[in-house]
C-alpha cells in the first residue's frame, strides 16, 4: 500500500479510511460500531515483588487499567493522564483506531507502518520481535505481557505513551509476568509517559534512557519492582514531583536514593521496600510532603537521615521489618511529622513484633 501525506485510519476490521475523502468519511461513520465491539479490554495492576507484595499492591492498585475508549468507561486517572477518546492520535499519518492485542510475531507484523495506536497496544504471549513497529510514534497504552521478549528493538521512534507504559504485566494476586529485555535503550526517544510500571525482569541493569520521560512533574503513578540486576536509580535525576504513587520495591542492588535528589513531593503513596543496599534516606532531602509512606524490609537501612525536611504525611505512615533500623530512632523521627491518620512502627531493631 502506498501512503500519501493524508492521515489514514486503520480500523479493527481492516478498513482503511483516508481523512478528507468524503466517501471514506461516510464509511467511517457507518463503521463506528466496529470500534466499540472489536476491541479487547486490557486490565492489569501495578507490580509488587517478593514478600513486600501485599503492601506495594495495596499502594498501587488499579493504575494500568485500559478500557475500550468510551468516555463513560474511563477512570478519573485516565482522563487526568490525557487518555482522551479520539484525540491520542491527532496529527499522525497512519492510525490504528482502537485497541490492538498481539499474541505472536505475526500479529505484530500487522501493525507495520502504523504511526499511532489510538487505544491500548498489548504485546503478550509469544511476541519476541518488535521490529515491525519501527514506524510507531505514539499510543494510548503500551502493555507488555511477553515472557520471552528479550529486545525492544523496533521501538526507537516511539515518543509518546499517553497513559500507561507497563513493561511486565502485574498479576491480580501478586507477582508479575515480566520480560527478558536487557536494555531499554530503544525508549531513549520517549518524550512523555503518563504512568510507568516495570516489573519482574532478571536482566535489566539501567533505567537511564527513561530520563526525559521521567522529568519534571510526573502526573501518573510510577512503580519499579522486581529488578534484581538494576544497578542504580539513574534516570530519576530530573523528577521533581510524582502526582500519584511512587513505588520502589525489590531492587536489591540499588545502592542509594541519590538520583531522587530533586524530588519534592509525592501526592500518593511513597513505598520503599526490599532495597537491600541502602543504608539511609539520603537523596530525599528535598521531599516535604508524601500522601502516605511505607518503609519496609530494607536489610541494611540503619537511619532515616536524609528525610529531614519531610513535614507532612497526608494519610498513613508505616515503618516495619527493617532489621538494622533502631526502633527508637524511627519512633522519634515519626513523632516530628504531621501524619494524617495511622502510624505503624514495628519489628525494627529492638522493636515489638507487628
Amino acid at each position: 500500500m502506498t501512503l500519501s501525506t493524508t492521515r489514514v485510519l486503520l480500523l479493527p476490521l481492516g478498513l482503511v479510511v483516508a481523512c478528507g475523502d468524503s466517501a471514506g468519511a461516510d464509511e467511517l461513520e457507518s463503521s463506528s460500531s466496529a470500534l466499540s465491539t472489536g476491541s479487547d479490554t486490557v486490565t492489569s495492576s501495578m507490580p509488587s515483588s517478593s514478600s513486600i507484595d501485599s503492601t506495594a499492591a495495596s499502594d498501587s492498585a488499579d493504575t494500568t487499567t485500559s478500557h475500550a475508549t468510551t468516555e463513560t468507561e474511563e477512570s478519573a486517572d485516565d482522563v487526568s493522564l490525557d487518555m482522551i477518546p479520539g484525540q491520542n492520535c491527532d496529527g499522525y499519518a497512519v492510525v490504528y483506531a482502537d485497541d490492538f492485542t498481539a499474541d505472536d510475531n505475526e500479529d505484530v507484523a500487522n501493525l507495520s507502518g502504523v504511526t499511532c495506536v489510538e487505544g491500548s497496544l498489548l504485546l503478550r504471549m509469544d511476541v519476541t520481535d518488535l521490529t515491525p513497529l519501527a514506524s510507531l510514534e505514539a499510543t494510548g497504552f503500551l502493555l507488555f505481557e511477553a515472557p520471552d521478549l528479550a529486545s525492544l528493538d523496533g521501538l526507537e521512534n516511539l515518543q509518546y505513551v499517553r497513559n500507561t507504559l507497563s513493561l511486565g504485566a502485574p498479576l491480580p494476586d501478586a507477582g508479575c509476568v515480566g520480560t527478558l529485555v536487557t536494555t531499554i535503550a530503544p525508549f531513549a526517544g520517549l518524550q512523555e509517559v503518563g504512568a510507568l510500571s516495570i516489573c519482574d525482569n532478571p536482566n535489566l541493569t539501567s533505567l537511564m534512557e527513561l530520563g526525559t520521560a521521567l522529568s519534571g512533574d510526573f502526573a501518573g503513578p510510577i512503580s519499579i519492582g522486581g529488578l534484581p540486576s538494576l544497578e542504580s536509580l539513574a534516570g530519576f535525576e530530573d523528577l521533581t514531583s510524582a502526582g500519584h504513587r511512587l513505588g520502589l520495591t525489590s531492587l536489591p542492588l540499588v545502592p542509594d536514593l541519590q538520583p531522587l535528589g530533586n524530588l519534592t513531593h509525592v501526592e500518593g503513596a511513597l513505598t520503599l521496600g526490599g532495597l537491600d543496599e541502602i543504608t539511609s534516606m539520603e537523596g530525599l532531602e528535598q521531599v516535604t510532603y508524601v500522601g502516605s509512606l511505607v518503609i519496609l524490609e530494607n536489610a541494611q537501612l540503619t537511619t532515616l537521615a536524609g528525610f529531614g525536611n519531610l513535614m507532612t504525611v497526608g494519610d498513613s505512615l508505616s515503618i516495619h521489618d527493617n532489621p538494622m533500623l533502631p526502633q527508637d530512632e524511627a519512633e522519634a523521627w515519626a513523632a516530628g511529622l504531621d501524619v494524617g491518620t495511622t502510624v505503624t512502627i514495628c519489628n525494627n531493631l529492638g522493636g515489638p513484633p507487628c
